[in-house]
């Protein structure tokens, strides 16, 4: 990793009396995958939203690659760089498969042909064989791939992963993870991970931050993170330990 991409400082948001991200600040790094895990409503998506533009912070602000980007509205945030998914996958259902990736324009100085970036990115997730299936017909994690890829499309810096892993089988979720891997390794894209599915971020993420009541309670290497007694009571509850075990096995 060569540097940070995104800061994020004491940032905040109130709605009327809820404060639901309170002066959370941390750094991801270039190339990295970090994870953002957190019970309901601890403030993950809030924290996505602001990050990526559909929210605007009460206070606090956003940097990626050094540049301010505090506000700026999802369009220009695609523009420079960032990409995100969605927890409920926003494809469009009543369109192929094909025509889902090749409706997105890719970037003026992109140096691959939109068709051909196309086709490689449908292989890469596993797709390839259905461009011409209607994307409303797809398994549902075949649907979550498809956004992946439509997501990279726009040659992205970054990617903020929002549910990745939800209503995914085993072997969806594992087929998952190693798409990403590989993107990462690939690309040198940075993914930032939102998820339920904890030991799917353990063994996906390098770096874990943790929410909990709008607050970061812990930030630290995975293993760090699932050893923090702080964090197994705060996140899981008493049993956590037994739980996560359990997940994991």
């Amino acid at each position: 990793m060569n540097g940070t991409i995104l800061s994020v400082e004491n940032l905040t948001k109130k709605f009327g009396g809820l404060l639901a991200v309170h002066r959370c600040s941390f750094n991801v790094g270039r190339g990295s995958i970090t994870g953002l895990i957190g019970p309901n409503g601890a403030g993950k998506t809030t924290m996505f939203n602001l990050i990526c533009g559909n929210l605007k912070p009460t206070a606090g602000e956003v940097f990626f690659q050094g540049k301010r980007i505090t506000g700026y509205p999802p369009h220009r945030l695609a523009r420079l760089g960032i990409g995100r998914t969605f927890q409920l996958s926003r494809i469009f259902k009543g369109m192929t498969v094909w025509e889902n990736l090749s409706l997105v324009p890719s970037p003026v100085d992109s140096s691959t042909s939109s068709v051909s970036k196309a086709e490689d990115l449908l292989h890469a997730v596993g797709l390839g064989h259905l461009p011409h299936t209607y994307a409303g017909t797809l398994s549902y994690g075949q649907q979550k791939l498809l956004e992946f890829a439509r997501t990279f499309m726009l040659d992205p810096q970054l990617v903020l992963l929002d549910e990745i892993f939800a209503g995914l089988n085993p072997e969806e979720m594992e087929r998952q993870i190693q798409t990403i891997r590989t993107f990462r390794e690939q690309t040198q894209t940075t993914f930032v991970v939102i998820d339920h599915a904890v030991s799917a971020v353990l063994r996906l993420c390098e770096r874990v931050i943790v929410m909990n009541q709008g607050e970061i309670i812990a930030q630290g290497p995975s293993q760090e993170i699932e050893n923090n007694e702080n964090v197994i009571e705060a996140y899981f509850g008493s049993s956590s330990l037994e739980f996560l075990m359990e997940e994991k096995g």
